[in-house]
């Protein structure tokens, strides 16, 4: 048995040098090998061609991008100031109508006083007026009936 061993290590190692590569199909695999190189550069040149494209790109859309915003922001803050200077302009038209409004009111409210004045002296005039018209008016019924009653009696004396 041992005998057998010895004869199958000693096949198997000849198999094993036996499938070296000949100097030819060494050199074919180097051909197909540079030829994937060549091809993996041309991809590699292709592929950097393309990104360097895109990068021109991107940077075109990135201005555009940056012009637009910038021109949005202007436009945003002329809207801004034009927003503040309208505010400013109400406030000051408020604050004028306010005035104008407390200008007239405070001359409604010394019209209002004026006349309730007015009124209550002219209340009180009609009721001084009323109260010395009822007094004569009272004085004269009194000597009236007084000269009618001393008539009466000297009528009824006389008879």
């Amino acid at each position: 048995m041992k005998l057998k061993i010895l004869i199958v290590l000693n096949l198997i190692s000849v198999f094993v040098f036996s499938q070296e590569k000949t100097e030819q199909q060494l050199s074919n695999e180097i051909m197909k090998l540079k030829r994937t190189i060549q091809i993996q550069k041309e991809e590699i040149n292709t592929l950097s061609k393309r990104n360097a494209e895109i990068e021109i790109k991107l940077n075109e859309i990135s201005n555009n991008i940056d012009q637009k915003l910038i021109r949005n922001l202007e436009l945003q803050a002329q809207n801004e100031r034009a927003i503040n200077i309208t505010l400013d302009e109400f406030s000051q038209k408020f604050k004028e109508q306010n005035q104008t409004v407390e200008g007239v009111k405070s001359t409604l409210d010394k019209q209002l006083f004026y006349q309730i004045l007015y009124y209550s002296v002219g209340v009180m005039l009609f009721l001084v007026i009323l109260f010395i018209t009822t007094k004569i008016g009272i004085k004269r019924a009194l000597k009236k009936q007084e000269q009618n009653w001393n008539s009466f009696n000297e009528h009824i004396l006389r008879q």
